[in-house]
């Protein structure tokens, strides 16, 4: 993308996260309403990616940027809705029930928390 070029998108650096297994999947008119479960961090200290997720956000979910739906961080899950466009270029709405996914986290909010931190602590 130029720098002259009009930005419509997400920022979708394409590095990995995270996984996450798809728990649900309901169709809702010719949408597809997906809902995943994000694991605990591996060990004290590391990140907490369910922090970077919000309603009206997005995530990249094996490399395609959706908008967040909905978060529910006591039980770990998230969800996005696939518009029918979106069903057929993408391969997510093909994926079954326990299946992983590769999750990216909104980057922004990353740089912001590190940001925040780092006031915080001088």
């Amino acid at each position: 993308m130029g720098v002259n070029s009009r930005f419509g998108g997400h920022f979708v650096q394409g590095h990995v996260d995270a996984t996450a297994i798809l728990v649900e999947s309901i169709p809702d008119g010719n949408s597809l309403r997906l809902s995943f479960r994000l694991p605990s961090p591996a060990s004290p200290g590391d990140e907490d990616l369910m922090h970077f997720l919000i309603p009206k956000g997005y995530v990249a979910i094996d490399g395609a940027s959706l908008t967040v739906t909905a978060v529910n961080d006591n039980e770990r899950l998230f969800s996005v809705m696939l518009i029918a466009h979106t069903q057929t270029k993408i391969s997510l709405s093909k994926r079954t029930i326990g299946e992983k996914v590769n999750v990216e986290v909104d980057m922004i909010g990353k740089y912001v928390q590190r940001s925040v931190n780092a006031a915080l602590n001088n």
